[in-house]
């Protein structure tokens, strides 16, 4: 009766264990946004460090306050992006039984993209004339220039002083696919000019520069145009 007792106590203690429920996942450190947080780019969410045994993980992209997408990466873009309006990814980290734990990694605002200027060709002409023919990158969708760009402008400018610049030609627009030709005057000699794109939005795309050495024929200007201010 004793044996029958004791093996029947074990078998108590034996169907209490198999019944205790594991600890649902618990996360030690928080998921994180890393990559380059602009418009036009792909960040990823961190799955963060977890206690517990999670066997898998799921990921949403808060923004404004809801969820807007799912997935480890996102593509920051419309309708994923608002000027000044933070990101944050959530991940829920589930273990075999079906339990399961959200976390939240911190906030990150994401920036303007970074437009480029690649220039194409370069041209010097009698009389001091330049002519320059590029291509502002990056080719995205939503357009970086819109229909014509009609408000998107590139300019040849050279700076003149630590805050000046002078323009050497009149303003442009880059057409549907990005492409322009500039064209403008200056003094002879050597100089560095720059080529400049202001963006149709700036709260899009930033402004970006490109600078070549070009040595300008004689004839041109004799005082270079007037300084203009910046910064």
């Amino acid at each position: 009766m004793r044996l029958k007792h004791l093996t029947g106590s074990a078998l108590v203690v034996v169907a209490a264990c198999a019944t205790t429920a594991a600890a649902a996942p618990s996360v030690v450190a928080q998921p994180a946004i890393t990559g380059d947080v602009r418009y036009g780019e792909t960040v990823k969410c961190s799955t963060g460090t977890w206690a517990g045994t999670p066997v898998s993980y799921t990921y949403e992209w808060i923004f404004n306050g809801s969820t807007r997408a799912t997935g480890p990466t996102l593509r920051i873009a419309d309708p994923y992006y608002r000027y000044g309006v933070p990101l944050s990814c959530r991940v829920t980290a589930t273990d075999g039984t079906g339990a399961a734990t959200a976390a939240d990694s911190a906030g990150v605002t994401p920036q303007a993209g970074r437009s480029r200027v690649k220039i194409i060709s370069v041209r010097t002409l009698t009389k001091g004339r330049i002519v320059i023919r590029g291509r502002i990158l990056p080719q995205v969708a939503p357009p970086l220039v819109g229909l014509l760009g009609r408000t998107a402008g590139v300019t040849m400018v050279r700076k003149v002083g630590p805050n000046a610049i002078t323009p050497l030609g009149d303003e442009v627009h880059p057409n549907a696919k990005g492409f322009f030709t500039v064209k403008g005057t200056d003094t002879a000699g050597a100089k560095r000019i720059r080529v400049h794109f202001n963006p149709e939005n700036p709260q899009l795309w930033g402004s970006s520069d490109a600078v070549r050495r070009v040595v300008v024929t004689s004839g041109g200007r004799t005082g270079g145009g007037g300084g203009v201010v910046i910064g």
